[in-house]
């Protein structure tokens, strides 16, 4: 056997002079044992006895003056092998190793536990800290705390003298604090909490007087763009989001969930400038390894690496690389790092080594980079996590239903002074319901039930204190409203979009059981004026929040079998309010009389209609939804499926239309409606109500879906609206499909916030509830290997802005295909609810705001109050009121404002019919910018205001 070669590498690797200086070769050589030496260029540079066999021998040669090509010859045992290696002068690199710890809610463990956990090893971390804070300073361990919520379950569980470690070491900059609450699905967030999952950073920086810089967002394949807003207005300088490569799991033809080579210049880690809708721009730096952190602390792969980037022609000479304790979510943090870290500084010249945090390692970047970074605009429309939200809707749906309820409940209550004490902790409930990961690896197990109730609770807790809130403020504010004593009367509020008539759905809880037969006059309390409703009662199965616990308690006795029956849960009273301010309310008053007053309804054959719209309908279904101003139709009569159609898909199989049992179609003068009931294997009950409302320009669409625990089915609902092409609006902006997004980003669904806007028939269309849609088409899905159970069918290429060229929207209902994380099967009862209409001159986002916002109505007798029987709550004309709520400080209240349009707007704020007096503008985290005064803002076309004010 003959001396060989195996191998022969130049690292990067410079020994300090101390130790002899040299650049680090190795040499993997295959001999017999025996004495040998090894020469370069003729002259021996290492000589020694080998074992025999394989062995990689260590060589400090000479740092190369330029591009050289080197012989080197392994000399002994009679032979000679003999190699030449091109050489060039190494990059001096400077590896910044960012130490976290992925906290998850969930796959490892249920919700509650992972919480619990993360506290632990918070608390144990900082043992390590306090046991090397006197190492040098490069090899003194670090850590980056992944989301906020892991910091606030330590903060909640720990001794005063733990959180005062925590604070000790956050200043010291050994703890870095992110800034986001958690890795949210960001896509569905509404907009005032996107900011507001910027909130508790905050807090901990000005308890600790450490600027938040950083954010970060982790295992999932997407962000919405709105993100570069937020962070940009909260201050926040870089952005690190890790994004798995689940599209390349078991798989080589799928395409990611970005073109990496188009948004980065190149394959392989990068960065560039990302600019927001507004034109603010935030550091963004991506690994794109696939989330793929160093696990091991002898980092046995980073030379190879290196010299991988640097033959590669990457250009920088700084590298972030993300490491953690063990290759699972919720690992532990470990010492490992800081060892291996000491050992080579005290070896090496370079690289240098730093156990670092994100914003070290973000400023070094930025200070020594090498070549200019590009500029990109858009966002990542993710597509596992929107559309797995819906793999749980029941909860899903009611985590939506809060966006709207806690904003009308924040501004009532902030103008009420009522209690409004646990508005944070419901924005926090809601925003873990809103967390991206609720489910277990193992999606068959007690632990992925448990963690299903445990996503169920936060999303109704966060429902239950946001109505609390929102019905004491309504009733402090209907208690201050003039009347005659003792009389029963329905206040109506809203607090979001455009003022006109609204329909109102009235609970009668509480009211005169003499009052059920209808016997009662409904008058507008302020002119006098009656106005005709309808008392309809509750099914288990109408469109109605909690229909079936209604109608099952009224039909019951006497409470306790002591106090009055609850006969009243079974009704609700339906009329139209005429004139409601856009933030404001109207009292009714309910006088008896003695014969009855409510409206009653009628069969309607083939048509229902009001004052704007004509449905059409027959034994197939909806035929037509005309526009009685112009006679165009909404509807495109080209499309495959009609209105309400509910479409069932098996796993990948075609989605195929349920079985219509019957349309029927009824009419009022209050209200006009048509009823499709269906069925399909699966699906318990299913009905589609169509609704036209006396007065109101708008087609409401509700579905009360009661699925089995069929698995693998996804449910769409077909709204086939007339268009040439959409726009949507997404978190902070509106979007145009795969156009706003960054290189090849996937938009086979995409999630809504308050409108779709349809081209060239200038129609809107809102999801108050179910955001997540297939615009255009019912595209095939792009939901990765990584989760979904049954493989979709060859997948597709990223869609083009071109192929969205009808106004067709499928609305996603529920899907359950899913193999992990997420649920596979769901027996669920949901309501959704939906709204679409001719625009008609109004605008898309206070439209869609208003259709959020189902109006909330107080029924109680009157008191002695002064107040009018109808105000304006809150004025900003030609602009969008996110929230008013109460500071955080406890100085004045906090008014948060959008800007849709392509102007400025400068409008006066009025709040109870007087100007309110303007203080100053904030930040989108409260902190007070440039003195303002009197009663007027100003905002930028397309821009946020948030401006502190008082009464």
């Amino acid at each position: 056997m003959e001396a060989t070669w195996t191998s022969l590498r130049q690292t990067p690797c410079i020994r300090r002079e101390a130790l002899g200086g040299g650049n680090l070769f190795l040499a993997g050589v295959d001999a017999p044992a025996g004495d040998y030496e090894i020469a370069v260029n003729g002259a021996a540079v290492w000589s020694g006895r080998l074992p025999g066999g394989k062995e990689t021998v260590e060589l400090y040669l000479p740092v190369p003056r330029g591009e050289e090509n080197w012989r080197f010859s392994l000399r002994g045992a009679g032979s000679e092998a003999v190699r030449e290696l091109s050489v060039k002068p190494r990059r001096h690199w400077e590896i910044h190793l960012v130490q976290f710890s992925h906290h998850d809610p969930g796959y490892t463990d249920i919700p509650s536990h992972v919480l619990e956990d993360s506290a632990a090893l918070l608390r144990e971390a900082l043992d390590h800290l306090d046991e090397r804070a006197d190492w040098p300073d490069d090899a003194k361990p670090r850590i980056v705390i992944e989301q906020a919520y892991s910091l606030y379950q330590f903060l909640r569980r720990s001794d005063p003298a733990d959180r005062e470690r925590m604070i000790g070491h956050i200043r010291a900059g050994n703890v870095e604090v992110t800034a986001l609450w958690a890795n949210l699905i960001s896509e569905i967030l509404s907009p005032e909490e996107c900011l507001r999952a910027l909130y508790p950073s905050h807090a901990v920086e000005q308890m600790t007087g450490v600027p938040v810089v950083t954010a970060e967002h982790n295992d999932i394949t997407g962000f919405t763009w709105g993100y570069a807003t937020a962070l940009c207005r909260a201050g926040v300088k870089y952005f690190l989001p890790n994004l798995p490569l689940y599209y390349s799991w078991g798989v080589k033809d799928y395409e990611s969930f970005w073109d990496e080579e188009a948004v980065f210049g190149r394959t392989g880690p990068g960065a560039f400038w990302w600019e927001s809708p507004e034109g603010q721009r935030i550091f963004l730096w991506c690994n794109n390894n696939g989330c793929v952190e160093e696990t091991e602390p002898s980092l046995p792969t980073l030379l190879e690496e290196l010299e991988q980037l640097e033959d590669s022609g990457w250009p920088h000479a700084v590298l972030r690389r993300q490491v953690r304790g063990e290759y699972k979510d919720n690992s532990r943090y470990v010492t490992g790092y800081s060892d291996t870290v000491r050992a080579w500084n005290e070896k090496y010249e370079t690289p240098r080594l730093i156990c670092s945090t994100e914003k070290r390692f973000c400023e070094a970047f930025l200070e020594k980079l090498a070549v200019p970074l590009p500029v990109r605009r858009g966002g990542v429309d993710g597509q596992d996590y929107p559309i797995a939200s819906t793999s749980q809707m029941a909860s899903s749906v009611l985590a939506r239903e809060t966006h709207g309820v806690l904003r009308c409940a924040e501004i009532l209550s902030s103008i009420a002074g009522s209690d409004a004490r646990r508005i944070p902790s419901a924005m926090e409930d809601m925003l873990m319901a809103d967390e991206h990961a609720f489910g277990m690896g193992d999606n068959a197990s007690p632990k992925h039930l448990a963690s299903w109730w445990e996503h169920g609770c936060y999303a109704s807790r966060a429902l239950a204190d946001a109505d609390q809130i929102r019905r004491s403020a309504a009733s402090s504010l209907s208690y201050s409203v003039r009347g005659e004593k003792g009389r029963w009367r329905v206040t109506v509020f809203r607090t979001a979009g455009l003022p006109g008539p609204a329909a109102v759905s009235a609970p009668l809880d509480g009211i005169d059981l003499k009052l059920l037969d209808g016997r009662f006059r409904l008058l507008e309390a302020e002119s006098g004026k009656e106005v005709p409703y309808l008392l309809r009662r509750i099914r288990w199965d109408s469109p109605t929040f909690l229909a079936g616990s209604r109608a099952g308690v009224s039909a019951g006795t006497k409470r306790m079998g002591l106090f009055d029956p609850p006969t009243a849960k079974g009704f609700e009273l339906v009329f139209t309010a005429d004139d409601l301010p856009g933030c404001g309310y109207a009292a009714y008053e309910i006088v008896p009389s003695d014969g009855a007053a409510s409206v009653r309804e009628t069969p309607a054959e083939g048509t229902v209609e009001n004052e704007f719209y004509r449905v059409s309908f027959g034994p197939q279904g909806i035929a037509d939804v005309t526009d009685k101003a112009t006679g165009a139709s909404l509807l495109d009569p080209s499309a495959p499926h009609a209105l309400g159609t509910l479409l069932v898909r098996y796993a990948n199989d075609e989605p195929v239309p349920a079985r219509l049992i019957s349309v029927r179609g009824f009419s009022s003068p209050v209200e006009s409606r048509v009823e499709l009931r269906c069925e399909a294997d699966g699906i318990y009950s299913c009905l589609v109500t169509v609704t036209l409302a006396a007065g109101v320009d708008n087609v409401s669409v509700t579905a009360r879906v009661v699925k089995s625990e069929a698995p693998l089915q996804t449910l769409y609902l077909s709204f086939p609206l007339a268009g040439t092409g959409v726009r949507y609006q997404s978190v902070l902006h509106e979007t145009a499909p795969a156009a706003d997004t960054l290189p090849g980003s996937q938009s086979d669904v995409l999630a809504v916030q308050d409108y779709v806007r349809t081209l060239g028939s200038d129609l809107l269309w809102n999801s108050a509830n179910c955001p997540v849609a297939a615009l255009s088409h019912l595209w095939p899905g792009y939901i990765s290997p990584a989760h979904r159970c049954v493989m979709t069918p060859p997948p597709h290429p990223p869609l083009k802005p071109e192929a969205f060229d009808t106004g067709r929207i499928y609305s996603i209902l529920t899907c359950n295909n899913f193999g992990t994380n997420f649920f596979v099967s769901q027996l669920s009862d949901a309501l959704y609810r939906f709204t679409f209409a001719a625009r008609h001159g109004r605008d898309a986002a206070l439209w869609g705001a208003a259709a959020m916002e189902t109006p909330s109505c107080w029924l109680g007798q009157a008191g002695s109050g002064k107040a009018p029987a109808r105000a304006e709550l809150l004025s900003v004309p030609g602009l969008r009121v996110l929230t008013l709520k109460r500071a955080e400080d406890e100085n004045g209240l906090i008014l948060r404002l959008k800007n849709d349009g392509g102007a400025a707007v400068t409008a006066p704020v009025r709040i109870l019919g007087r100007p309110a007096a303007l203080l100053c503008e904030c930040d989108v985290l409260e902190r007070d910018l440039a003195p303002l005064s009197g009663d007027t803002v100003t905002v930028p076309a397309g821009n946020l205001a948030t401006v502190r004010l008082r009464i």
